[in-house]
């Protein structure tokens, strides 16, 4: 194999490596970007988990006002309890899967 033969395969190596290298960093910026969209998600949740369980300790409360003086008004917040129970376990489960 003579020097420029050499040569050659060298630059074809470079240039094979350096489209690589292209590709590395699209994908790298493709996940980076993705990352940080399901990192806004995760905050989102975390946010709307908080919230729901502030309801939840509201609600709870009321219940336990409420519960001395009128039976009909304790099942209307049991049922609210029981909504919000099932939509912080749906949050937790989006979060599970995300």
């Amino acid at each position: 194999m003579n020097l420029n033969e050499k040569i050659e395969q060298v630059d074809l190596k470079a240039r094979q490596l350096a489209l690589k290298m292209e590709h590395l960093q699209e994908r790298n910026t493709k996940l980076t970007n993705e990352n940080r969209n399901l990192q806004h998600k995760l905050e989102n949740a975390i946010i709307m988990i908080a919230d729901m369980e502030e309801k939840l300790e509201f609600t709870e409360n009321n219940l336990a006002k409420k519960q001395k003086s009128d039976p009909q008004n304790v099942r209307e917040m049991r049922k609210k309890i029981d909504s919000s129970i099932k939509d912080i376990d749906n949050c937790i489960e989006w979060l599970e899967n995300s």
